[in-house]
């Protein structure tokens, strides 16, 4: 009898052994999987993808350790363009309207953005990097007769706009949006879209994703087409998404800032 409440006393040490190893075990291999990360400070998010029935959980921007790294031409990280874009838009944001901030969305930059960034891709061959108002992707946004984007809010297509509605359940957002008399979330597009050119420059020049941001917001900001835009007092009622392109050819950043609201 002894013998055998010994065995059962020795088994079960063996399973509470091998339960706080496991533990320990998963605890360092994310330690390390952490440690690997030498940009991000949080976790990325802006890969995270939705279905109709998911509840939204605010996006935000991964925080960057360094700001003033500079850009490697050969190997131009557009999403982390993306990335610093938004922070300086949104850091612009709350700057200029205290306590005001963009919403980043998911279902917009999959969807749009993501459709803009080939509308990019395949037509900066052919247009002028100039002729910025026709890199405004028709499938989404026309231009008025007198070429001012600024007068045409197209209404999102209804398998959008349900995404986006479900993405977006519970937030002030939705609460802004809704029209009474016509029963119905009222959510347009609007787009700015810029572009930053480096090519005269030699390769090694010293320039960093942020400084690329802040010339576009500084350009923005000159156009009249685009201040309201920019400076628009959304009060948590707009989401974005964003798209950015590195022609190689001409070494040429393409970006496009899609509101939605």
């Amino acid at each position: 009898m002894k013998r055998t409440v010994n065995f059962f006393i020795f088994i079960a040490i063996m399973v509470i052994a091998v339960i706080f190893y496991t533990d320990y075990r998963n605890n360092s291999d994310y330690q390390n999987f952490k440690s690997d990360s030498s940009i991000w400070v949080d976790d990325d998010v802006s890969s995270n993808t939705h279905s109709l029935n998911d509840v939204y959980t605010p996006p935000t921007s991964p925080k960057l350790q360094v700001l003033n790294e500079y850009i490697d031409f050969n190997n131009f990280d557009e999403k982390r363009m993306c990335d610093v874009l938004f922070k300086a838009m949104n850091d612009y944001q709350k700057k200029i309207h205290n306590g005001d901030s963009l919403i980043r969305s998911s279902v917009v930059e999959r969807i749009i953005s993501r459709d803009n960034y080939y509308y990019f891709k395949n037509n900066c061959d052919r247009i002028p990097s100039n002729q910025m108002m026709k890199f405004h992707n028709p499938k989404w946004y026309d231009i008025d007769r007198d070429g001012n984007p600024d007068r045409i809010f197209n209404d999102l297509p209804d398998t959008v706009k349900v995404m986006l509605i479900n993405e977006m359940r519970g937030t002030y957002f939705l609460q802004a949006n809704w029209d009474p008399y016509a029963e119905d979330y009222i959510l347009s597009y609007g787009e700015i879209v810029g572009s930053v050119s480096f090519e005269n420059l030699p390769m090694n020049y010293k320039y960093t994703y942020y400084e690329i941001a802040k010339d576009l917001i500084n350009g923005w900001n000159k156009s009249i087409h685009h201040t309201h835009f920019l400076n628009g007092d959304y009060k948590n009622a707009v989401v974005v998404g964003v798209a950015a392109y590195y022609y190689r050819k001409n070494r040429t950043v393409y970006v496009s800032f899609v509101y939605i609201s």
